[in-house]
This record gives structure tokens, sequence and C-alpha cells, in this order.
């Protein structure tokens, strides 16, 4: 909050503060000049303006004469922000023909999203390392968690065995509200299973 004085319409040129007035088919396409006084300002969540107040001069032109006026805002209190949650399954299976890993888990959100999960699924035995790659997508609902599953093939020489795997997954969403992306991580240690 505050007085502003030398505002200028040409915000792109100049650190100064910016005034722009238009209205009923009028502009002013140079040369506007003013201040103006902030007398009120609330923001939500990620800049998200709830409440703005404030008087206003402005001149046209360099013209000697000017407008005048208050300005007030109000918007709805501000949408809740996007959070996700996710979690790894302490067990999996493993498929007896092919040694591919099924993982699953589950996410929880705050707000509908697609949710993305991509992680890595590792084993190491006899000195030996197999590693796979964890990826899923879920439509995100908020109320109760939704299961995520993946399911992957070493991608090493090593091939997955019976037995524990450890597992690092990263959900990955964005806030179309906010225009930010939200992440979580979870990691666990699976008994694999024969499926």
């Amino acid at each position: 909050m505050g007085t502003y004085t030398g505002a200028t319409g040409s915000t792109y040129e100049s650190p100064l503060p910016g005034i722009a007035l238009t209205g009923n088919d009028r502009i002013c396409s140079y040369g506007q000049t003013g201040s103006f006084t902030v007398t009120d300002i609330s923001w939500g969540p990620h800049d998200y303006l709830e409440r703005f107040d404030a008087t206003f001069e402005q001149r046209c032109n360099y013209s000697t004469g000017s407008a005048r006026g208050t300005v007030h805002v109000t918007f709805p209190p501000a949408p809740p922000v996007l959070a996700v949650d996710v979690e790894v399954a302490s067990s999996g299976t493993i498929d007896a023909g092919t040694d591919e890993v099924t993982v699953r888990g589950t996410v929880t959100c705050t707000a509908p999203a697609t949710v993305y999960v991509e992680g890595s699924v590792t084993q190491t035995r006899h000195g030996q390392r197999a590693e796979g790659i964890l990826r899923a997508e879920t439509a995100c609902t908020p109320g109760a968690p939704v299961t995520w599953t993946s399911s992957t093939p070493t991608f090493t020489a090593v091939p997955f065995h019976q037995g524990d795997v450890d597992v690092s997954a990263n959900a990955l969403s964005y806030d179309t509200t906010y225009d930010v992306f939200v992440a979580d991580t979870d990691t666990a240690e699976v008994k694999l299973r024969r499926g």
C-alpha cells in the first residue's frame, strides 16, 4: 500500500509505476502519466489477487486536464492450492515367465489433477544390480487415494528375482489455477512375490 507518483503508461520502457486508463472506446495511445494511492490490497497463494482498492489521477498526452477516480476490485476467495502425495505399496509381483516387476501405490490430491509417477526399481543380489523404470499416469480426484501401477522389465543384463527391491517414486502434477508444478516423493523396500 502507499502512494505512487510519476506513473506512466510505458512501463516496459521504465522502472516507474504503471497506469493505463481506457473505456468507452477511448484510449490514450501515448503520454499517459499520473499517480495512484493503494488503500487496501490482499494477496492469496501464488500472488492471487483477492482485494484491491485505490484512488488515481491520470493525464493523457501531457494535457492539463485529468481523470480522477477510485478502483475497487474483489475476487472470490483463492481456490485451494494443488498438493499431491504419493505412496509406494510394500508388496509387488514378479512375472514367472518374463521376470517383469509390477509395483503399485497410491496418490492423493487436494484438487482434480493428472498425476505422473516416475522413478526407479532396483535390486542388488550377490553384487549384481538389476534396474527398471517406474512410470505411471493417473487421474486423481480429492477425497480418496487413487491407485497407480507400473510394470517394468530390467534394462540391465541382470534380471529381477523374487525378493526385495528398492522403489523410488516421484509424483508430479500441474496446478492450472496457479500455473505451478507440484511434486512429492516416496521410497520403499518392496517385497516381490511370483505373480
